[in-house]
């Protein structure tokens, strides 16, 4: 488990109580394997794209940096203080954002961040009372938090895409299928996408072809259920329909559920079958932007380091 920045700041610390200058890189390569990270939790990314390990450790190094427990000595390399061999003197066990309020320095800055409009991840006695929603603010970082409200928005937005979606007529669902697939980078051109549905569409909503000549093609099955599952007869006779065709790859989408033994009769198809659920799909639609507009754009800014090379 990915311990969260504060957990991290006696960690910091200890691996720079040698006086050496240490470069941040270093820092949490030393840091991962005290904590005893696996490979995948080193790679896990938030939602925004970026490292999660990585962030909690510049974020520990940044809130230390502004108690003056460490000092910045050149591009991405850091140094302990005397101050930060005394706060490891003499706080036993974890030490946090409450511990560096003792600090006037560290004071300041956190007034500077109010002062600028910026939440700055503390959980005050005040905070407490709120429950649930100091303790998260409590353990994740600034940056991870806007990942986290920028999750929570795309799961609603998600979850309401496919609610329309099986509001509406189910050719409207292979329409959106078509969309997505395009999106996604399947098929050279628009005109890449066929939609074939309709009561002699023999067993396919829809068909991307993959290059000019249509040697390479995708086909495409929909079905737009509220709460019934597709089961392994649908994900079978889709199977027969793509052979039948010459076809060796295929995307069954629904907007509710796949049994598990359809998926299970899926893994074990000779032809390459994708099975897509709703969930899925909503997901989907919102990374490749498909029936979604951009409410708002922020930007987070981070020091450049180049400006600073050569002093």
């Amino acid at each position: 488990m990915i311990p969260d920045y504060q957990s991290l700041m006696r960690p910091v610390l200890e691996s720079l109580s040698d006086g050496q200058v240490w470069s941040a890189s270093a820092l949490r390569d030393v840091i991962a394997e005290r904590e005893h990270l696996s490979t995948e939790e080193r790679l896990q990314r938030t939602a925004s794209g970026a490292r999660l390990f990585d962030g909690r450790v510049h974020w520990a190094i940044t809130y230390l940096g502004q108690a003056l427990a460490l000092l910045r000595v050149g591009r991405g390399k850091v140094q302990i203080t005397d101050r930060g061999r005394e706060l490891l003197a003499d706080m036993s066990g974890r030490i946090t954002v409450r511990d560096l309020r003792q600090y006037p320095e560290f004071l300041e800055f956190m007034d500077r961040a109010r002062a600028s409009g910026r939440r700055v991840a503390e959980a005050t006695e005040d905070d407490q009372k709120l429950g649930a929603a100091a303790a998260i603010e409590d353990v994740v970082d600034p940056q991870e938090q806007i990942s986290l409200a920028v999750s929570e928005i795309e799961a609603a937005v998600a979850a309401e895409l496919v609610d329309r979606i099986k509001a509406a007529p189910p050719s409207f669902l292979e329409r959106v299928i078509l969309d997505l697939m395009l999106a996604m980078g399947y098929g050279a051109t628009v005109d890449s996408a066929e939609h074939i549905g309709g009561p002699r569409d023999e067993g396919f909503d829809g068909v991307i072809h993959q290059d000019a000549l249509g040697l390479e093609r995708v086909y495409l099955q929909a079905k737009r259920y509220d709460d019934k599952p597709v089961g392994r007869p649908e994900v079978q006779a889709f199977a027969g329909a793509l052979q039948g065709a010459g076809a060796s790859r295929g995307v069954f989408i629904t907007t509710s559920r796949f049994t598990a033994d359809a998926r299970d009769f899926a893994r074990r198809l000779p032809a390459r079958v994708v099975l897509i659920d709703g969930v899925e799909l909503g997901g989907l639609l919102v990374k490749y932007r498909v029936g979604t507009q951009a409410k708002e754009t922020f930007q987070i800014v981070a020091v450049d380091e180049d400006f600073f090379e050569g002093l």
